[in-house]
């Protein structure tokens, strides 16, 4: 029987994936943002007041992005791309639900995200925080990450699958990395 050790191949593909430019940038930026919470918990955690609810759902939201993108980096530095997906979309709807609550002057949507009560449904906060990008291409990529979230098999074949000429295909079942 074949031998196959996927520790070896994963700690292969964690040692490359430092020499990445995109794991640079996400390492400076995450680093820089780490930075941002420490201080901003530092200076103590803000009062219930109406300009308060802002802040801490922001605070939280931005502990979210974070702690996101750093699951995500080691996720795909394992070469797990398929999984990563997900924190893909979290990280998106984290971004969407931080720029609706710091555009908004009356700070109720602080508020409502702390309540668990966002301002509109996550589809129509992401298409919000995108205004450049067509609303339909926004809701194909949204829609992309939840079938790579859930177990459907379009996300499976779409990101495993290799498929010849023939029209056959080759499962690749095994960490590994794409462009």
């Amino acid at each position: 029987m074949e031998e196959i050790s996927l520790t070896e191949h994963e700690a292969e593909l964690r040692r490359l994936f430092p020499c990445l430019p995109e794991y640079e940038a996400a390492e400076w930026a995450t680093s820089s943002l780490a930075v941002v919470i420490h201080r901003t918990a530092a200076s103590g955690w803000p009062n219930r007041s109406a300009a308060d609810y802002r802040r801490r759902a922001l605070m939280l939201l931005t502990i979210r992005l974070l702690r996101a993108v750093r699951a995500g980096m080691a996720t795909h530095a394992a070469g797990y791309e398929l999984e990563a997906g997900s924190l893909e979309r979290t990280v998106l709807e984290t971004r969407a639900r931080m720029i609706e609550v710091a555009d908004d002057d009356t700070d109720e949507a602080g508020r409502r995200w702390l309540l668990q009560k966002g301002k509109r449904s996550i589809t129509a906060a992401l298409q919000a925080s995108f205004p450049e990008v067509d609303p339909s291409d926004v809701s194909k990529l949204h829609g992309a990450l939840s079938q790579q979230t859930h177990a459907d098999p379009r996300a499976i074949i779409r990101m495993l699958a290799i498929v010849d000429d023939d029209h056959g295909a080759e499962l690749n079942w095994g960490p590994g990395r794409t462009i």
